[in-house]
């Protein structure tokens, strides 16, 4: 009889989810068409101090194991068509309401708050709401269409001051909870949630608004988001809009690359310029910019709350049915994000966009 040891030195890892981490496990490999293209590329870097990874483990270059070192994957296509777009967010925002509400604080809002003095995160919540919705004009007797409705905190703070506001997700998991939360507040009356792509949104409104939805609509379709706010506005109408955003450069770079956010987080997403969002309303819009503000380090503020409250909630979120690698993989994309703002390489503004007839 023969016993085996377990060799104290191994750390055992655990296995990815396959079903929730496509590509994790057993990265796509298609040597037939790599063939000439991977000749190609042998001979471009072969002098070259650096290293390049296949998911084969082939290592190609002249670099030592300290050079700088490229890994290579092939992303499948992620196009945001309205069949597209209601793939990639259930993807992120169908993993689980009781995921999002373990770590988010009780408005559930999942985007930058505006801290004031000796604000909570809810209240620095409710004052970012409160400022986009001033730039959207919305008061007593608004119609109000907003496009992204996350889990309804926005609509319940704009039909408290008295809108009716029909808003539009694509996310059935986040309808569900925001109906309810609606229905909490007293105010399924003035509030209806659609399941509805924002190009399929019909009737006209006094005011638009939307916040942190245009990352995931796709630099190829800002035109038909951007042309479908003018025609949703009536003549007079305003346009409330918070959207992460980066240098122009930058974005212009980002939009050729594809990193394990786009393949992990949130697949199909780009993060605009400044430059983008005043061109792409000039362009396909009668609105001129009426307002703006910028407050990232508020953003970074916001996510080391939410990375907070994340690690301390871990043993309730792993009874959802959340795994180790998922674990690393959140923290990682919450610190990550988190340095982002405080570096100043991503900032969120808040933009004011008014009919000047």
């Amino acid at each position: 009889m023969s016993t085996s040891r377990v060799d104290p030195t191994v750390v055992s890892q655990p296995v990815p989810d396959e079903a929730r981490w496509p590509g994790l496990a057993t990265p796509p490999h298609s040597p037939l068409r790599a063939r000439a293209a991977e000749a190609l590329f042998r001979h471009a870097v072969k002098t070259l101090a650096v290293r390049v990874t296949f998911p084969d483990g082939t290592v190609l270059g002249a670099g030592g194991p300290s050079a700088p070192e490229m890994r290579v994957h092939r992303p499948a296509a992620e196009a945001n068509t309205i069949e597209g777009s209601r793939s990639n967010i259930h993807r992120h925002y169908d993993l689980s309401n009781d995921l999002f509400s373990a770590f988010l604080d009780e408005s559930m809002m999942y985007s930058s708050a505006l801290f004031g003095p000796g604000d909570t995160l809810t209240q620095a919540q409710h004052r970012k709401l409160d400022s986009v919705l001033d730039y959207a004009g919305v008061r007593e007797g608004s119609e109000v269409l907003e496009i992204g409705t996350g889990w309804g905190e926005l609509s319940i703070r704009a039909a408290s001051r008295g809108a009716k506001v029909t808003s539009l997700t694509i996310s059935q998991e986040q309808k569900v909870l925001a109906d309810a939360r609606i229905a909490e507040a007293g105010l399924s009356d003035r509030i209806e949630v659609r399941l509805c792509d924002y190009r399929e949104a019909t009737g006209e409104y006094d005011s638009v608004v939307s916040v942190e939805m245009i990352e995931a609509v796709g630099a190829s379709y800002w035109p038909t988001f951007f042309s479908t706010i003018g025609k949703r506005l009536r003549p007079g109408g305003q346009f409330g809009l918070q959207a992460i955003t980066m240098d122009h450069d930058r974005m212009l770079a980002a939009a050729k690359s594809y990193t394990w956010i786009h393949k992990y987080i949130f697949p199909g997403g780009i993060i605009p310029s400044v430059h983008a969002i005043e061109e792409g309303m000039r362009e396909n819009t009668r609105l001129k910019l009426a307002g703006m503000r910028e407050f990232g380090h508020d953003y970074a503020r916001t996510l080391k709350l939410w990375r907070d409250r994340f690690h301390q909630r871990w043993d309730d979120i792993r009874g959802f049915g959340f795994d180790d690698v998922f674990h690393r993989m959140w923290e990682f994309y919450l610190a990550y994000s988190e340095a982002g703002f405080r570096s100043g390489y991503l900032k969120v503004h808040q933009f004011g966009f008014a009919d000047p007839r």
